[in-house]
């Protein structure tokens, strides 16, 4: 039998009657570090502002066709706050109010931490507000997956209150909900507060002048 017909391993031919050494791989961080980029990929990629569906609903929504506008209230608002994970998913909570008030504050594996302020524009508020709504409308809590980043989401729009805790794996059954999570903090947040991910390139957060810095989740949560 011909000895160099067995697998390569370590860059090395062995024969099938010889058994390898095992392979001293950092398998652990290395999963941490993937689970994290996965997560990071699946809520920050580059992807439309807003679901399609979503989309159009907030569209008619907000044109008020069928009496469906909602009627909107000074204290409406929208919160969610980002559980860790085994990984480098960022952590934070957000809430945005009907005058486009949005209040930050980064807590792990973010571009920046501690608390900040920025203000959009308020049709772009009720567009997020109204999101939220249909997103939560009908949603029925699950059990969370227990590895994964969860989000824990409060909506009051028009005087309705809703919540609902989403696990936010790339298996998540609430689709509509960890679309707008996705979508909401792209129109909510500050580009330079969470890092941008991409299967091409390493990870970066965006400076103040638009310039690019190389993200190292090991050392973000120093960063004020």
């Amino acid at each position: 039998m011909n000895k160099l017909a067995g697998p390569i391993c370590k860059g090395v031919l062995f024969s099938p009657d010889e058994e390898p050494a095992p392979l001293a791989l950092p398998i652990f961080p290395f999963l941490l570090q993937f689970c994290g980029l996965m997560l990071a990929l699946f809520l920050y990629g580059s992807q439309s502002l807003l679901p399609s569906r979503l989309e159009l609903e907030v569209a008619e929504t907000l044109a008020g066709r069928g009496g469906a506008r909602p009627a909107f209230q000074p204290d409406d608002y929208v919160e969610w706050e980002v559980s860790p994970c085994y990984g480098y998913c960022p952590t934070y909570r957000v809430r945005l109010d009907r005058q486009g008030d949005v209040e930050y504050q980064g807590l792990f594996h973010t571009c920046k931490t501690g608390v900040h302020r920025r203000q959009i524009d308020i049709r772009q508020a009720e567009a997020v507000l109204a999101a939220a709504d249909i997103a939560l409308r009908g949603a029925v809590q699950e059990e969370l997956v227990i590895d994964a980043s969860s989000a824990a989401v409060t909506a009051r729009v028009a005087g309705r209150t809703r919540q609902l805790d989403v696990s936010l794996s790339l298996t998540a059954s609430q689709v509509q909900v960890t679309r707008f999570l996705r979508d909401g903090a792209k129109i909510v947040l500050d580009p330079g507060w969470l890092p941008v991910w991409s299967l091409t390139e390493a990870a970066y957060c965006v400076g103040t002048a638009g310039e690019r810095i190389p993200y190292d989740p090991r050392l973000a949560d120093s960063q004020p």
